[in-house]
Parts: C-alpha cells; structure tokens; sequence
C-alpha cells in the first residue's frame, strides 16, 4: 500500500514515522525510568509514614501499661480498692440493686454525665470510699482519654466504675458480662502471677451500647503481696484512629487503619460513612497483606473504596495481639509529579513529530514540484500537444538534464506531427471529392435530375464536376419535355375523380349523422321516460318525509313538557337541601354549645365533650354534603334549561322543514307531468328521423356506382404519369418570373389533391418544377338543378 503513495506523500510520512518512532522509544524509556524512580519515592515515604505511625500506636500502649503500673503501685488505690470491696460486702446480696439505685437511677445526672456524682447522701462507709477515689480517677481518665476505669474484687465483683454503666455492681466472672472484653480482661489480671497488663482486642462492648472497645488489665496487690483485685482500663478506639490520621497531601481517599486477623477494621476515618469500626473490609491487596502480616509495598492498587492508590503495609504486635498496619495515598496525587512530566515529554514529542513532519513536507515539495511538471510535460506529449515548452531546463542538477531531454524529444515529436497533418489534408481532399461524385450519381441512378455540383472541388479534381454538371443539364431538358405533354390528360381525370369522391364523401357523412340522430333521439326518450318514472317515485319519497317531519315535532314538544317537568323538580330539591344544610348549621351550633359546657363542666363533662364534637363533625359533613348535592342539583338545573332551549328550537327548525317538504313536493309533481310530456313528443320525432334515414342510403348506393366508374378514368392517366414522376426536374432558365411563381402555386395546390387521391406528386426543391394537375375550385355538378342538397 505504501508503494502506492506518491513522493510527495512518502517523504513526510517517513520524516513523521521516524520522528515518532525515535520519541516513542526515549518516551517509553523515560516514562518506565520516572515511574520507577517515583514509586521509589513514593515506597520510601509510605514506608517512613507507617514507621513513625507504628512507633505512635506502640507508645500509645506503653503509656496505657505505664499508668497501669502507676496506678496498681499506688498505696492509695491499693486501700481503696480494699474499702470498696469490704463495704460491698457488707451490703451482702442486695449489693447490685443498692448500688446501682444510688449511683445509677437516683443520680440526677443524665446518661452520659453520671460521672459527674461522687457521692451519694447515705453515709455508710462505700460512698465516703467512692467520693475518696473518684475525683482522683475522674482526672486521670479524663486527662488521658480513657473512656473508663474499673475496680475488680478478687471475687470479680466490680466495685467501682467511673462512667457507672449497667456493668457497675456486677460480676464479671459468673454474671451477665462474664463473655464481654471486660471479664477476658480481669480474669487474665486476676490468673496473672505477677503484676502483668492484660490487654484484649476491640470488640462491640453491650453496656457502652455496642460501642467498639478495647480492655487492659493489672492486678492489684498490697504491700505484703496479698493479691487485692484487679485495675481495668476501657480504650476506646477514636484514640487510635487520631494518632493514624494522615496529612492533607495525602488526598481525600487517602488513610491509615489498622486490621485485624480477620480483616476487620479496627479504627476509624475521619468524616467518612463508608465504614465504621469492626466492619469487615473489602478484601484489597493491601487488606490481604495486613491480615497476614507482611509487610509489603503496593505502587498501584485499588483501596478499600475503589480508588486508585499506593499502599504500604506493616505488622504491629501490641498487648499481646498482631495488628496490620495499612497506609494509602491517592495515585493520583502521588504521581502527580511524574505524571506532569510525562504529560510535557508527550507534548515535546508530538512538537518534534510535527516539525519533522513539516520538514518532510518542505523537501517533498522540493523533489516532488519539478517530477510533477515533467509528468505533466510528459503526458501533455502523449496528448498530442507539442505547443508548451518543457519547464527547468534552467536547473543544473538531474531534473534540468531530464527537462533539456525532453525539450529535444518534444521539437521532434511536434516537426513529425507538422508532416503527418499535411499527409492527412491531401488523403481527406481526394476522399471528399470521391464521396462528393458517389452521392451525386446515387442521386442521378434514382432520377433526381435537380441536383447539381455547386461547391468547387480542389483545384485537381474541379474539372470532374463541370463535366457532371453538363451531362445532369442536357438530360433534363429532355425529360421536362415529356413531361409537359402528360399534364393536361392528368389533370382532367384528377377533376372528375375528385367530385366524384366530394360527392361521395358527403353522402356519406349526411347518412351516418342521420343514424346517430336516430340513436341519440332513442336514448334522449329513454332518458326522458326514466327521469318522469324518478320524479313520481321522489315525489312518494318526499310525501313520506312530510309525514315523518310531522310526528318528530309532535314528539320533540312532548320532550320539552317532559324537561320542564324535571327543571320545576330540581327546583323542589334544592329547596329540600337548602332545609338540610340549614338544620346541620342548628346541629353544629348546638354541639359547638355543648362541647363548651362540656369544657366548663371539667373532668366530668370529657364523656359528653367527646360526644359533642363526634356530633360536631357529623353536622359539618352532612352541611358538606348538602353543598354538594345543592351544586350537582344546580348543574342539572342549568343543563336541563339549556336542554329545553335546544330541544325548542329543534322543534322550529322541523316546522321548517316540513314546509320546505311540502313546497318540494310541489314542485316534484310538476317536474313528473312535464317530463310525460316530453317522452310523447320526442317519439314522434324520432320516427321522422328514422324515414329520413332509410332515403339517404338509398341515395348513397348511387353515388358510390358513379364514384367507381371515375376512379377507373383516373387510375388510367395516373400511369401515365407514374412514367416521369420518378425524375426530378430543373426549372428551365429563360422563363418569366412572375409565370413562374403562378406555375409553382399550381403546382402546390396540385400536390396537395393528388395526395389525397394517393398519386405520387413531386416536391418543388429550390428552383425544382413539380409537374401535378391543378385542382378544380369547386365540386363539379352533374346538372343544372342539384335536387335542393347542400353541401355541408
């Protein structure tokens, strides 16, 4: 296909090919080089991001274990917790509902804010214990973020609670949160040997209302080692989720969250609906690699909301439980740079390939102007056209040495076509002139003797056409003798066959509109007799429509008696509802009275007050009802008037129409008698016409015997002159002119009657003489009295 193509086309197709060939390669190289370089980058600062996040959340559990073992080696917690627990007992089995009641239903703080009570007003020794620690342990907690602290007796009693949720007062080894976190939490503390932090997973925890919670136990011993109880810690996870916020550079979708083995989340995202603490994730590539616990470097994957991302993952062992560590940064934004970089180095190149391209067209056009004119030359040589001269002859390279070429070949080529037209004008004279002597003996061998060599041949060949001229002159003086001699025998019988057949013709023609005379008459009185026979039957028909006009009125005033007679009962029952709108008016007012007394009468009158509106309502929409059916009634009114008023003047336009029925009637009758009439007189007629009819054929039998007999008289001269019809002749030189044009006249009216008898007149052509009988001015008559006929 590219053979195909011209120069001027292949040379800026290679320049462009080349061109983006050359660029596409460094492109790809470069972009494959940038690419990597940027997920370099972008590897070692998601790398550096989920370090520095893994060291926060690790430190944020060391910090949760260090205020434990500051808090389980103070003395003063170490007694309280000693207070708390002798006094729980004291309360013996009551102790849940007691406690709960004080601190729980009896604290005038809302749900949310119960911390906020220390003490209850009892007195006894557990609330002078509880108000002891509870200011203490509400600044800590609510300095270090904790969402609670717990108290455990080494029963598993929780003798204290700061937020005071349904888990206060409880057991947590055999009561109803025995499975919670919490309990997995305090039995680890209270089974541990040593002063050991138990830490568990996040789990819905039922007493914060499912809310996603984390525990962290220590058990509690006195200063003579005597295990106490257990400290307990609930970690919410909003704490986690703000030290793993990423930075706005990060893009909208981009985050760090932590899974668990079984790929739930187990923080949060920051103004974000799609997932909430403890949903199971999608199952990303980054998810999967967390959940295992590699540690793994994703350039580019989808994240958890199907957005194009970078990703890094990280293990994290915390409390004694593996966590995955997984960091997304939109793809976007982190190849931003590279991506801007690309876009200019595909700008570049699409500049380069252009300019290539034009180049190419620039030295095309310089290889392709001076071919494209040589092949213009060229083919305007193979036409046959040797006039224009070759073009840059003037150049000095390959091109002007091929035009010079050209130029040479081209004067030669012109001097032989110069000889080979002079050739062709002498073999087309000597073949005109042949042709020319052909077509006018053809003309001489079939008669025509008017035909003469005006026109000079070439000088070689003239002396051939004076000579046929001649012998064409002397031949047709001959024949024009013969000729004279025949006209006059000729033209007689032509007069008498010509009134013969006049005669004829007119016969003829009288007989045949005599016949359809005749025939029309016949189908005029069948027409007449039919349209009477229509009349009489109109007239029944209009009699009939009269009489049925006639009754419709009769039947159309029965109809308007009939509608006044609903109009005066609709008038009855608008009245009839006017009463009942009027009566549920009444009942309204009166219930409207009695909800009122109902209401003075207080709680003794609700009973009645409840009555009254039920008959309140009840009046209203029978009022509603009653408006109703007063409109609809009021419609049919007005469409019952409107009915009369059509229905009457229905009843007018029938008496019209039976007086305008009667009149056609009339008139209908009339039209009947006359049409009778008309049928007799025409008969009449067409009898006399039918008598006439039977004459003239008789007539026309005679005149057909006379036409026979002058036709044989004619067919007689005819062959005579068929015997020099065949020659055309020249008019003779000499004669007048004016005797001329009189005989050419003849000779047209001659031409003209002869074709119509089907003899063979000859035509006048130039200064030819058609030699044809003249015809007569007039039919000839047999005698002096033509009988009284006309001629039509």
């Amino acid at each position: 296909m590219f053979s195909t193509k011209t120069i001027q086309k292949k040379l800026p197709l290679m320049f462009l090919a080349f061109a983006i060939v050359i660029c596409g390669v460094l492109g790809t190289y470069a972009q494959f080089a940038m690419k990597r370089e940027a997920q370099e980058e972008i590897h070692n600062a998601l790398e550096t991001f989920a370090q520095s996040k893994t060291d926060m959340l690790r430190n944020w559990f060391n910090r949760v274990r260090d205020d434990l073992i500051m808090l389980s080696s103070d003395p003063s917690v170490q007694d309280g917790l000693t207070a708390l627990s002798r006094e729980y007992t004291r309360l013996g089995s009551n102790a849940k509902l007691v406690l709960q009641q004080r601190y729980i239903e009896d604290n005038p703080f809302p749900t949310g804010e119960k911390h906020k009570y220390s003490q209850a007003e009892t007195g006894d020794g557990y609330d002078q214990s509880h108000a002891d620690l509870h200011t203490f342990f509400r600044t800590l907690v609510e300095s270090s973020g904790y969402y609670d602290l717990f108290l455990v007796s080494q029963e598993g009693e929780v003798v204290y609670t700061m937020y005071k949720e349904l888990d206060y007062a409880t057991n947590l080894l055999t009561g109803d949160y025995q499975d919670s976190g919490l309990a997995d939490a305090v039995r680890g503390a209270l089974q541990s040997a040593n002063a050991a932090v138990t830490f568990t997973a996040f789990e819905p925890y039922e007493p914060s209302a499912m809310a996603p919670a984390a525990f962290a136990a220590i058990p509690l011993f006195d200063r003579f080692g005597r295990r106490l109880g257990a400290l307990a810690l609930q970690l919410p996870s909003d704490k986690l989720s703000a030290a793993l916020r990423t930075p706005e550079s990060f893009g909208a979708e981009g985050r760090a969250f932590l899974v668990d083995s079984a790929g739930r989340l187990n923080s949060s995202f920051d103004n974000s609906d799609a997932f909430d603490t403890l949903d199971t994730l999608p199952q990303t590539d980054a998810v999967r690699a967390a959940m295992a616990g590699e540690t793994k470097f994703f350039p580019k994957s989808a994240s958890i909301t199907d957005t194009p991302i970078a990703a890094q993952t990280r293990s994290i062992k915390v409390g004694g439980h593996r966590y995955g560590l997984v960091v997304e940064k939109e793809a976007a934004l982190a190849y931003a740079g590279v991506n801007h970089t690309i876009t200019v180095f595909v700008m570049l190149a699409l500049g380069i390939a252009m300019a290539s391209g034009g180049a190419g067209i620039y030295l095309a056009r310089g290889f392709s102007t001076p071919l494209l004119q040589i092949r213009d030359t060229t083919q305007a040589l193979a036409e046959g056209k040797f006039d224009s001269e070759i073009p840059s002859q003037d150049r000095e390279d390959e091109f002007g040495l091929i035009a010079q070429a050209m130029e040479e070949f081209r004067l030669t080529l012109r001097d032989a076509k110069l000889a080979e037209d002079e050739r062709e004008r002498l073999s087309e004279e000597q073949a005109r002139t042949v042709e020319r002597l052909s077509g006018a003996l053809k003309k001489l061998r079939d008669g025509d003797l008017s035909f003469s060599l005006d026109e000079p041949f070439a000088e070689a060949y003239d002396r051939l056409r004076l000579d046929f001229n001649k012998s064409v002159e002397t031949l047709n003086h001959a024949l024009a003798q013969v000729v004279e001699s025949t006209e006059s025998i000729r033209r007689g019988a032509v007069e008498i066959s010509q009134a013969s057949d006049d005669l004829s013709n007119r016969t003829e023609n009288q007989a045949a509109t005599l016949e359809e005379t005749a025939a029309a008459l016949d189908e005029l009185t069948a027409s007449v007799k039919s349209a009477a026979e229509g009349a009489q039957s109109v007239e029944a028909i209009v009699s009939e429509a009269k009489k049925e006009a006639t009754q419709s009125g009769v039947v159309v005033k029965t109809a308007v008696e009939a509608m006044n007679a609903i109009e005066a009962s609709s008038e009855q029952i608008s009245q009839i509802i006017g009463v009942i709108d009027d009566i549920a008016f009444q009942t309204n007012l009166l219930a409207l009275n009695a909800g009122v007394e109902a209401a003075r009468a207080g709680e003794s009158g609700k009973g009645f007050s409840v009555v009254a509106s039920e008959v309140r309502a009840l009046a209203q929409r029978s009022s509603e009802a009653a408006h109703e059916i007063k409109a609809l009634i009021s419609g049919s009114t007005h469409q019952v008037e409107t009915g009369v008023e059509l229905v009457g003047k229905a009843g007018e336009a029938l008496e019209s129409i039976v007086d305008r029925v009667s009149h056609i009637s009339t008139l209908v009758s009339e039209i009947a008698a006359g049409a009778t009439e008309q049928s007799a007189g025409l008969g009449e007629i067409n009898i006399g016409v039918n008598q006439l009819d039977q004459v003239t054929q008789q007539n026309a039998a005679m005149v057909e015997e006379a036409t026979a007999a002058s036709h044989i008289l004619q067919k007689d001269t005819s062959t005579l002159a068929d015997l020099v019809a065949g020659f055309n002749l020249r008019k003779e030189r000499g004669h007048d002119p004016d005797a001329e044009n009189d005989e050419e006249a003849e000779d047209d009216e001659f031409e003209t009657a002869s074709d119509n008898q089907g003899t063979k007149p000859e035509i006048i052509h130039g200064s030819v003489v058609t030699i044809a009988p003249k015809p007569m001015s007039r039919p000839m008559a047999t005698g002096t009295d033509d009988g009284g006929w006309q001629d039509f």
